[in-house]
């Protein structure tokens, strides 16, 4: 018992140790994972980065290659005509699909400007905003020329670095005219937006924050400032520190952040992106309330097998004690048997001298009528003969010499039990139902317990009380109550049907117990009941004796 109690002891605390080892492990690898799948994710921004960047830089030496082959056919075109400037290359604006087109003289000063497609004429403060426009976007133009204009015949590109973040929405070339001047032309806003949405960074960033757990991303330039960002990240002072070139990992609150250097046109950017936790403290929790669950299971299952232990070995050691008890009943009913055979065998002889005796004064009595003193006591003295062999059978549980016993036995029995109740004031009844099957048994063992049972209840029956023996069959089986007007069974009724269960006073305790044993002998039962008037009942079931069963006399 007690080693099964410290495994009852040890077992839910090494489940407890296992959930709370598994729990906390539950989280650690999720964040881990959230945090190598946040670095890795950053590192492919990194790697699309550096790929866009060349892409583009390639894209936008296309464009200027482009823009220069306009540049010189306009200046051809100009050099060919008389006509004004802005009409030989208001079609060429057209056709090329460049956004402006401005002329310079010999002395820098303005010739022409061509917008495409045109403006549409204002008026009132429209048209005097719109002629500031015009005036400024003249002043920006000559101001390029002012950083360096080309040699004759050579051109010069503005834009390409700003444009790698999309920060300005310009591109152009300075073309050198061979006569003198200067031609700028822009590319149109249309075309510089295809040229960062297929080439630039935006599409690559358009794409991650569309990762289900990306929350936003950016790029921090040296200077502290976000060159482009992409979801609500939020707005930190200043470029943050990453150590080393691999990246690292911090945790914002609800966010992680995966912070990665790159490297873009000669200049050191970090590419900081924000993963949500949410997703991860979802699956964190839906892998604890797992964990808990089985955990609980577990635990209900190990108490659950403990407790069925318990019981199955609290139910083996009753068992064992009942079969303990039982061997001992019956080792002390064989010495009963025993003691029943020796009392029989030195009780005989005298009873038989005393019979011969009986008979001997019967011979020498002269009178005309038989002498009732005689008659009592041969009558007592072979009472007191069947008396001892019925405890002999009884004790014994003979099976043998069994027959067809009829409801006529009970007779017998209240004849042997009349005098007493007549002493005690018990009235004797008898009760045959119809057509109630007959015995299988040994009549004298039955008759003997008959009379014990029988002797019990006027016993216990007050003065006046009334005591039946009643015959019926139930279910095909012959069945024989005995019932009394006392004051019942106790409650523990088992304790009456072990040798020495006495629970009333002058009682020996043979009786039930051994009726009892010559009954299950013979195949029946014998059940202790509350009668249903008050008092108690003992019912006898006996099997049933067989059609060519001899009957007893």
């Amino acid at each position: 018992m007690r080693p099964l109690l410290l495994l009852l002891v040890l077992l839910p605390l090494a489940i407890g140790a296992l959930a709370a080892f598994a729990w906390v492990r539950a989280g650690q690898d999720r964040y881990e994972a959230l945090e190598q799948e946040g670095l890795a994710l950053a590192q492919v921004v990194r790697g699309a980065a550096q790929d866009a960047s060349a892409t583009l830089t390639s894209a936008e030496a296309n464009l200027a290659d482009r823009l220069a082959s306009v540049a010189r056919r306009a200046d051809a075109a100009v050099a060919r005509t008389r006509a004004p400037a802005s009409e030989v290359l208001r079609p060429i604006a057209a056709e090329e699909r460049v956004g402006r087109i401005f002329l310079f003289g010999a002395d820098g000063e303005p010739v022409a400007r061509i917008q495409h497609p045109a403006p549409v004429p204002g008026t009132g403060e429209a048209l005097l905003t719109q002629e500031r426009k015009e005036a400024a976007e003249w002043r920006e133009a000559g101001g390029a020329l002012r950083v360096g204009s080309p040699a004759a015949g050579g051109v010069r590109v503005e834009g390409m670095r700003t444009n790698v973040f999309g920060t300005r929405d310009r591109f152009g070339v300075l073309f050198g005219r061979p006569g003198g001047g200067t031609l700028l032309l822009r590319a149109s806003a249309e075309e510089i937006a295809e040229l960062r949405a297929r080439f630039g960074l935006h599409p690559v960033l358009d794409r991650v924050v569309r990762v289900p757990q990306v929350q936003g991303v950016r790029l921090w330039a040296s200077d502290g400032s976000v060159r482009m960002q992409r979801g609500a990240v939020g707005v930190d002072e200043g470029a943050p520190v990453v150590p080393g070139t691999e990246g690292v990992v911090q945790l914002d609150g609800p966010l992680l952040r995966a912070l990665v250097p790159v490297a873009l046109l000669g200049e050191t950017l970090v590419i900081d992106l924000a993963l949500s936790r949410e997703r991860a403290d979802a699956a964190v929790g839906k892998s604890r309330r797992s964990i808990l669950l089985g955990a609980l299971l577990a635990l209900v299952l190990a108490l659950g097998g403990g407790v069925l232990l318990l019981v199955r070995e609290a139910a083996v050691r009753r068992a064992n004690a009942a079969a303990a008890a039982h061997i001992e009943e019956e080792r002390r009913l064989a010495e009963m048997g025993a003691l029943a055979g020796l009392v029989t065998h030195e009780v005989s002889n005298p009873m038989n001298a005393i019979r011969m005796a009986l008979g001997v004064l019967e011979d020498r009595h002269t009178g005309g009528e038989p002498d009732e003193i005689l008659e009592i006591m041969k009558a007592e003295v072979e009472r007191v003969r069947r008396t001892l062999d019925g405890y002999m059978a009884l004790a014994g549980s003979d099976r043998r010499g069994r027959t067809a016993v009829t409801p006529g036995v009970l007779q017998r029995v209240r004849d042997g039990v009349l005098r007493e109740a007549d002493l005690a004031a018990v009235s004797l009844q008898l009760e045959v139902a119809p057509g109630a099957a007959d015995a299988l048994a040994n009549a004298i063992v039955l008759e003997q317990a008959l009379l014990n049972l029988t002797r019990n209840a006027v016993q216990a029956s007050p003065q006046g009380g009334d005591v039946t023996l009643r015959w019926e069959s139930v279910d095909g089986a012959p069945t024989i109550l005995v019932t009394d007007t006392g004051p019942g069974f106790p409650a523990d009724r088992a304790g009456l049907l072990k040798l020495g269960g006495v629970h009333r006073e002058g009682g020996h305790g043979l009786g039930l117990p051994l009726a009892k044993r010559f009954i299950e002998a013979h195949g029946g039962r014998m059940e202790l009941e509350d009668a249903p008037g008050g008092g108690a009942r003992v019912r006898v079931t006996l099997p049933p004796a067989g059609e060519d069963t001899a009957r007893d006399a």
